[in-house]
């Protein structure tokens, strides 16, 4: 049975989201804890926890503080960037949050088009 190469894709993006949220957590635990971790032991902690999570339980991204048909968009330092809920690519950084909400508009439709 082969697999969709957009599933993989996605599947591999879900995988590196739960990486970053782990990686946030563990940096903000360490912050408030007024302690620190080297690079290298702080991934090993990211990736085992990871694999662990991955390995018994069924993963996806869902970010529950987005409305249905709404795109999720943040802004770091001056850029605004938005992510395809189809793919879960991110938007190049944009100077507003409507240009990068317009990319990840246009970047979901072109999904729909390949699959209609």
């Amino acid at each position: 049975m082969t697999r969709d190469p957009q599933e993989s894709l996605r599947a591999q993006r879900v995988v590196e989201l739960l990486e970053h949220n782990i990686r946030t957590e563990i940096d903000v635990q360490l912050g408030m804890a007024g302690r620190d971790l080297p690079d290298d032991l702080r991934m090993n902690l990211v990736q085992g926890i990871s694999a662990e999570i991955l390995y018994a339980f069924e993963v996806d991204w869902d970010p529950k503080w987005v409305k249905a048909g709404e795109i999720h968009a943040w802004q770091v330092d001056d850029s605004w960037y938005a992510r395809c809920g189809v793919c879960l690519l991110d938007s190049p950084a944009s100077p507003t949050r409507d240009q990068a909400t317009r990319w990840a508009t246009t970047h979901q439709l072109r999904h729909e088009d390949e699959y209609s």
